[in-house]
């Protein structure tokens, strides 16, 4: 008996490359398409992530949820005081208010109660309007001081009784006079933050991880391979170190009890911008262009309050715009390429026309733009501007390059990453896998899970050193 064949055979090959019921698609079909073997990265490399924290900081253990550490306060007094009436002329003792921002406790705080001045009968202070000299005659009250002139008063009254700055100059006395019977506290500032967990976690099926596809790609370690999984293992690892480096930029803390950390037990750890908008310099631009004087403003800042020599100055693509237009304006000589000048015909202000490093007053700024305040998908973010975009591109910010030491004579860096860890146990970055896959069998279901955490903290020290731009 024959054996019968199926409806339509033998087939023809089809003049156009379509299968039908009576012919099948041409051999032209069974070329191996001709396939570029590289992944073409069009946004380049999305690791964005600058280990900024790695970069300038060191990376220290703590067994604790909570850190802190204290910082000394300057060991001079100023403030400003007010009068209801101003002394125009004569040498009148005369009765001023001391501002309540300059009344502590007894131990330097402003926490407890019985809060005073630390003006002492015999000190002498110095006024900023009219450079006035006057000593303290008496101590009515822990708010209140009497003073007498050294020169007869010459203040403008009434424009000038409110909120007159001074300073404590120093004490004198007379022959054969006592030493003062109250003593001047030094004051510490305490400054504490806390860890927070950050975790994340991928899948992939069984399928999926044997399954080859047509380009080679890498994961975040250079490794190359031909399985899709490798990539996406490799996006996991970039985005998860990312979003670690963002948090730890622009996270706050929230003490109000409808905040999710009281609400949903979610623990943030401070961020570095809402550090140093809360304890550090902020230079707000208004809109303004950055221009020479603004590195001028911030390197006077950094004299002052005890800041390093030279800075790494982070800043956003905008910023950096304007930063570049003053130095190529301040530079006679600027014609786009990479060569040297000086400001103002000095030395002090010899600056790179790459736009890498400008120094003023002594104190060098090293300018680089910080990729994560320009990226599209992140704090670049320009979806509605109608409704307000993000202006982190018009934000920067500098960070003392130097290292100063602890009271244990130990150099700190400016930034500290904290992390959990205990017994050998670190929980800085853990990756642990789960499934029922290629050798990881332990759960029942055909895929592998790859999980991320990291239990970290950021502290930074010294922070009146470091500077905000904002736009």
């Amino acid at each position: 008996m024959p054996i019968t064949l199926p409806v339509g055979f033998p087939k023809t090959p089809s003049t156009a490359r379509v299968a039908t019921d009576t012919n099948f698609v041409s051999i032209a079909d069974l070329t191996r398409p001709q396939i570029h073997e590289e992944l073409i990265r069009r946004y380049g490399s999305q690791r964005i992530m600058q280990d900024l924290f790695a970069i300038h900081g060191q990376e220290v253990p703590v067994a604790g949820e909570t850190f802190s550490h204290f910082e000394d306060e300057f060991i001079y007094e100023n403030g400003t005081m007010s009068i209801a009436t101003a002394p125009t002329s004569g040498f009148a003792a005369s009765t001023f208010t001391v501002a309540a921002a300059f009344l502590y406790d007894d131990n330097g705080t402003q926490a407890g109660g019985n809060l005073k001045h630390s003006l002492r009968i015999g000190d002498i202070i110095e006024f900023a309007v009219g450079k006035q000299k006057a000593v303290v005659t008496a101590v009515p009250a822990n708010n209140t001081v009497t003073l007498k002139p050294f020169k007869a008063w010459g203040f403008t009254a009434p424009n000038n009784a409110q909120d007159l700055e001074f300073y404590i100059a120093g004490r004198v006395n007379k022959q054969r006079g006592t030493t003062p019977d109250e003593s001047l506290t030094s004051r510490v500032n305490k400054y504490e933050n806390r860890l927070m967990i950050m975790d994340d976690r991928t899948v992939r099926t069984g399928s999926e991880l044997a399954e080859m596809i047509w380009v080679q790609v890498q994961d975040h370690t250079g490794r190359t391979g031909w399985t899709w999984g490798l990539k996406n293992e490799g996006d996991f690892v970039n985005r998860f170190e990312t979003q670690c480096e963002i948090l730890g930029l622009i996270l706050g803390e929230s003490t109000s009890a409808s905040a999710p950390g009281a609400t949903d037990g979610l623990i943030t750890s401070r961020g570095y911008l809402e550090d140093i908008a809360l304890n550090g310099g902020t230079l707000a631009l208004g809109g303004s262009p950055f221009d020479i004087d603004d590195f001028r403003t911030m390197a006077k800042h950094a004299i002052k309050y005890g800041g390093g020599a030279e800075y790494g100055f982070y800043v956003g693509l905008e910023l950096r715009d304007t930063i570049d237009q003053a130095l190529g304006a301040e530079n006679a000589y600027f014609s786009g390429g990479n060569n040297f000048g000086a400001f103002q015909n000095s030395e002090d202000m010899m600056l790179n026309l790459g736009f890498t490093g400008v120094k003023v007053l002594g104190v060098k700024f090293a300018v680089k733009t910080y990729e994560l305040f320009n990226h599209p998908k992140l704090l670049g973010t320009k979806l509605n501007a109608a409704s307000g975009s993000f202006d982190y591109d018009k934000w920067g910010f500098a960070i003392p390059l130097d290292k100063k030491n602890d009271a244990d004579g130990v150099p700190r860096a400016a930034i500290t990453t904290r992390f959990k860890e205990l017994d050998g146990y670190s929980r800085y970055l853990e990756m642990w896998v789960d499934g029922a896959v290629n050798g990881v069998y332990t759960t029942r279901v055909d895929e592998l899970g790859i999980n991320l955490r990291a239990h970290r903290g950021w502290q930074t020290f010294a922070a009146i050193r470091h500077m905000l731009v904002t736009g």
